[in-house]
């Protein structure tokens, strides 16, 4: 098996999936002032992308005859290169943004424009193989410790987070997720979208300290 592969439909012939524990969601970052407001990848025009070498993009993307195509070594790479216009757009995942708005405020707000909507989305799952003996327990077991992290905290420890947003009761809408009891007294101006498919559902509440 594997803790981290991407559905196919031929993977699912042999394998058993878990539900998604995390995506892959790739961000339009651009210098202050830029338009970061494209819903998907045709939509750019003719611009000059920074990408990370080696990762896996979609196809579409890659083929665009519109997008110049810069690859380097590392998302601070691209950010250099973003901050002195060798390129007009950098793609970075959602994850790696929350730990800069949340470590770097002032330079990200001073000096970047960061999109809304992510342009790719890829889902991680935990997978088995079909001939493992209770492949399928396991799997639902699984399933059932990642939902319990999430509203313990113990998903936001993992990954850095102070707050994310999931659909904690199963009721397709989300909530706001806060790891401890340390809230304030505003909403979070932003938190890290579990499934960010589910992102044009209107926010439910919050759950804080094991509370809505």
């Amino acid at each position: 098996g594997s803790a981290a592969l991407w559905y196919t439909d031929e993977r699912a012939k042999s394998l058993i999936f878990s539900k998604p524990y995390l995506h892959n969601q790739l961000i339009l970052v651009g210098r202050k002032g830029s338009d970061v407001n494209a819903k998907s990848l045709t939509d750019l025009g003719k611009v000059k992308i920074g990408v990370v070498e080696n990762y896996a993009y979609d196809a579409a993307f890659l083929k665009n005859p519109n997008i110049e195509i810069v690859k380097d070594i590392s998302d601070q790479k691209n950010m250099e290169r973003l901050l002195s216009k060798k390129v007009d757009y950098i793609l970075v995942d959602a994850l790696l943004l929350q730990y800069l708005l949340k470590y770097q405020t002032n330079d990200v707000s001073q000096f970047l424009e960061i999109g809304t909507t992510p342009l790719s989305i890829k889902a991680f799952h935990f997978a088995l193989n079909t001939n493992i003996e209770d492949a399928e327990e396991i799997i639902t077991l699984f399933n059932q410790e990642i939902d319990k992290m999430m509203s313990d905290g113990t998903y936001h420890e993992i990954l850095e987070l102070n707050w994310i947003q999931t659909d904690i009761d199963g009721d397709g809408k989300l909530e706001m997720v806060l790891i401890g009891d340390q809230a304030g007294e505003n909403e979070p101006s932003n938190a890290y979208a579990v499934d960010p498919n589910k992102q044009s559902i209107s926010n439910k509440g919050f759950y804080i300290n094991g509370e809505y």
